[in-house]
């Protein structure tokens, strides 16, 4: 088995994951793999500040990793739903907003790629919808939960 990276990275900013649900999907199949067998080399930490970057377990770190994406999600879905008490939706970037209430400013543009990691992943899962509106002059992408 190859290496893989436990998490969507972060680079300056920039989500490096294309798809939500194809991140939990191979997760998945880590985990998987991973309880079957030892891996052919150590996991390591994607990010944070942590002693040691290697995963003394990686199943549980996976485990642990799709719990959290999964909180994600379904933090987003809240937060859709309670935009559809509101007409029209919410853009990306609102959302981030109103869940990211306290986050540092520098981090906002990455906080909002993974939320709309989490939307592309509800529209896949056909729980939200999208659609583009002319909003001041500028054409907007507006998300809401299905119904």
């Amino acid at each position: 088995m190859t290496a893989a990276k436990l998490d969507c990275t972060q680079d300056t900013g920039r989500s490096r994951a294309k798809r939500s649900q194809t991140l939990l999907s191979t997760n998945s199949k880590l985990t998987e793999a991973s309880s079957r067998a030892c891996l052919c080399c150590a996991p390591f930490n994607a990010h944070g500040y942590v002693q040691s970057p290697v995963l003394e377990d990686g199943a549980v770190a996976i485990k642990q990793y799709l719990a959290h994406r999964q909180s994600r999600v379904d933090e987003v879905l809240s937060a859709l739903r309670d935009v559809g008490k509101v007409p029209g939706g919410a853009t990306a970037r609102e959302l981030t907003i109103s869940i990211y209430q306290n986050l540092p400013s520098s981090l906002m543009l990455a906080a909002e790629r993974s939320l709309t990691l989490a939307l592309l992943k509800l529209e896949s899962d056909g729980l939200a919808q999208r659609r583009n509106i002319e909003r001041d002059g500028d054409e907007v992408e507006l998300w809401q939960a299905r119904h």
